[in-house]
């Protein structure tokens, strides 16, 4: 990955089936988005759905990495 290059990263369960059953599990996924994605992205925009996400990321600058 190339740094200062945008990404769309998206996912999406098998056969369509739910990723997200619960409100807990929306956070839990935002918990841990940010605590691994944090230090080498930047996110500027996210969308949960029951079945699918979709992320824009940047790629910080390994000087700006944390």
């Amino acid at each position: 990955m190339e740094s200062g290059s945008f990404y769309h990263i998206f996912n999406r369960g098998i056969d369509s089936s739910a990723i997200f059953k619960s409100d807990e599990d929306y956070n839990r996924f935002l918990d841990k988005l940010f605590y691994y994605l944090y230090p080498s992205f930047e996110l500027y925009a996210y969308c949960l759905l029951k079945n699918h996400f979709h992320l824009l990321v940047k790629v910080r600058s390994p000087e700006n990495q944390e």
